[in-house]
């Protein structure tokens, strides 16, 4: 009888190991359900992100990148995007593939000729671009950016417009922002008399000078001030002149024209001549000449004002005009 009691005792309570057994099952499923999908996003991202840094770099800027490199460069000012397209902030300059070109070239053709002629018209420019035949110029045009090299986020767009003239060793390249401003424009002739052209802005005062940076800048810029520079400045921009990459893929494709026109080289010893030293605007060097002004421009829909270095720039066969960021 005790024996028959005890066994009843143990088979009195079946069911409970039973509903333990599924309460511990539910609380595990419950947990699974909460982190499994967690744990698969993180591995999907992961994924996804390995996929990403996959991406080749020269995929920049000219691909589906192009949109959002666009779309956040928007947001920089016009001071910001010349900053990267002169190297102020670290850039990679390149062109931008043609699927991606926002106006014509036709239409940024007429509007740096126009430009440009306008300038010749004030005499601010030694040249204009005329369409008669003895004065025809061949044209090209690409689209290009200055990508910032931190991010690869932001990047400052640009028009090269080159014009070439059919016959002479005569060139003209201006880059120009997609509004009409100009960036910095290179004259290369080696004409006979050319040196009247290229020393053409030598006796400009401050009057002439302020009116042709005013007009470079296009509408809506205004230079509320100019004054000189500081030797360092000066020195500055020499330097500046000297290393910017696009005044050396410039120069290189200049000589490639001179070659194809014949025109010969010269020789090394008069090429030595030309000294290393800046030359200001009381200096009297026979090859090279820079004139330098400090301005305060005013920007377009903005009460903030911002300065550049003013260049005009000219030696053997080269007259340079531009903008330099001071910041």
């Amino acid at each position: 009888m005790k024996k028959q009691k005890t066994e009843k005792q143990k088979n009195k309570h079946p069911g409970r190991k039973k509903n333990l057994a599924l309460m511990l099952l539910a609380i595990l499923a419950a947990m699974l359900c909460v982190i499994m999908p967690g744990k698969m996003m993180d591995r999907q991202a992961k994924a996804q992100a390995d996929v990403y840094m996959d991406v080749p770099e020269e995929y920049y800027p000219t691909s589906s990148y192009y949109e959002v490199t666009k779309a956040s460069s928007e947001k920089l000012s016009e001071y910001q995007k010349r900053q990267l397209i002169s190297g102020r902030w670290e850039s990679e300059i390149s062109d931008v593939d043609k699927e991606y070109y926002e106006d014509s070239g036709y239409h940024i053709e007429e509007m740096t000729k126009k430009l440009i002629n306008t300038l010749e018209s004030k005499n601010l420019y030694p040249i204009g671009i005329e369409s008669a035949y003895s004065d025809w110029y061949n044209w090209k045009c690409t689209y290009m950016q200055a990508l910032d090299t931190n991010f690869r986020s932001y990047a400052g767009f640009f028009w090269r417009v080159e014009f070439t003239h059919y016959e002479n060793a005569e060139k003209l390249v201006v880059y120009i922002t997609p509004e009409g401003r100009i960036i910095e424009s290179m004259y290369y002739s080696e004409n006979e008399g050319r040196e009247k052209d290229l020393s053409f802005s030598d006796e400009f005062n401050d009057g002439m000078v302020r009116r042709l940076a005013g007009l470079m800048l296009g509408d809506g810029m205004v230079v509320q001030d100019l004054t000189n520079c500081a030797s360092t400045e000066k020195d500055e921009v020499y330097n500046f002149i000297l290393e910017d990459s696009l005044i050396k893929k410039e120069d290189e494709l200049w000589q490639e024209l001179k070659t194809e026109k014949g025109i010969e080289e010269a020789s090394e010893e008069s090429s030595e001549e030309t000294s290393e030293e800046v030359i200001g605007e009381d200096a009297s060097g026979d090859d090279e000449y820079m004139l330098i002004k400090k301005i305060t421009v005013a920007e377009h829909e903005s009460d903030d004002s911002v300065q550049y270095l003013f260049y005009i720039y000219h030696d053997g066969s080269r007259l340079i005009e531009g903008f330099l960021p001071i910041d």
